[in-house]
């Protein structure tokens, strides 16, 4: 029988840190996720909060090579959608925050 891999919900600096750089900390967070060390949880809401920063112009300007586009964004976007399990809020039991 194998081990439940944990479940992890990564907050949106986070997450727009592993978009821009994926070096350091954030870089090995991805790493894990890609490797299959836990499974990503995310919900509306996260994503919605996830959209509005990668437009915000502060956030554009930290960009390592040139401001996302809309589209750049939305596969983004899509592709956390893609991996994690999205959950609606009040409805999700969390053993350990």
């Amino acid at each position: 029988m194998s081990a439940r891999r944990p479940r992890a919900v990564l907050d949106t600096q986070l997450l727009i840190r592993a978009f821009h750089t994926g070096r350091g900390s954030t870089g090995g967070l991805i790493r894990a996720l890609q490797g299959d060390l836990f499974h990503l949880v995310i919900s509306e809401p996260l994503l919605e909060e996830l959209r509005r920063t990668f437009y915000r112009p502060e956030v554009q300007r930290i960009a390592p090579l040139h401001p996302l586009s809309p589209a750049e964004i939305e596969d983004n976007i899509a592709s956390l959608r893609a991996i994690a399990t999205v959950v609606v809020p009040g409805r999700y039991h969390v053993d350990l925050v």
